[in-house]
């Protein structure tokens, strides 16, 4: 089982940059992130790497055709690697196509069923085509490979909300709220419509907000 980043490591001269790209990407700073990695593109337009994580850096950002453009040109190279299936299948399941998602999950888990990412991704297409409880299972096992993949549990949290469990959904939300990203998102968040006014939720993200703000605001000594 091939890894994109086994096969095609960062050149050292783009490796401090690209680094900070996925730290960014850990702290869902995406569009810093994007600014990063498509400078690293124009030095290194061919570089596999690269060009799939801008294409998941693209993904999150919703911008989809340029998400999909980056990961078929890959395709079209003979790369064909867990995480460029993974990525399309999630713009595929974003865009509505979903048996082109199907197609891409299926392809992805069967190179690497030990990656989160991959998981997460065969949820979202369960989800978007209205198996809430199939795709319960995908995050739930996602999160279980790696507790520091916050997306994960975001969307276990948006999944036991739409299926009317909310302690559940509080408590894996919880988890996501390690994330600035997943505090902002949750407040407007169409999944958490049954939940967002009650006191439970309102308290658990208030929290979770003012944490960061006092983190932000802090001098260090």
């Amino acid at each position: 089982m091939d890894k994109l980043e086994e096969k095609y490591p960062v050149p050292e001269h783009a490796a401090k940059e690209y680094e900070e790209a996925v730290a960014l990407i850990g702290e869902m700073e995406m569009e810093a992130a994007a600014e990063i990695l498509e400078r690293l593109a124009e030095l290194e337009p061919e570089h596999p790497r690269i060009a799939a994580t801008l294409g998941l850096v693209y993904f999150r950002l919703k911008e989809l055709k340029k998400a999909e453009g980056i990961l078929l040109k890959l395709l079209e190279r003979g790369l064909s690697f867990a995480e460029v299936h993974s990525h399309l299948s999630a713009v595929y399941s974003w865009s509505g196509q979903m048996e082109e998602a199907a197609k891409h999950a299926e392809i992805a888990l069967r190179l690497n069923p030990k990656s989160p990412e991959v998981w997460t991704a065969s949820g979202l297409c369960h989800a978007f085509d209205g198996d809430y409880e199939g795709a319960l299972d995908y995050f739930l096992a996602a999160y279980s490979m790696d507790s520091e993949f916050l997306v994960a549990a975001y969307n276990a949290a948006c999944t036991y909300a739409v299926l009317g469990k909310p302690e559940r959904a509080l408590c894996y939300l919880e988890k996501a709220l390690g994330s600035k990203y997943f505090i902002v998102n949750a407040w407007n968040d169409p999944d958490f419509d049954s939940i967002r006014d009650t006191a439970d939720f309102k308290t658990l993200v208030s929290s979770a907000e003012k944490r960061f703000h006092k983190t932000e605001n802090s001098v260090p000594n």
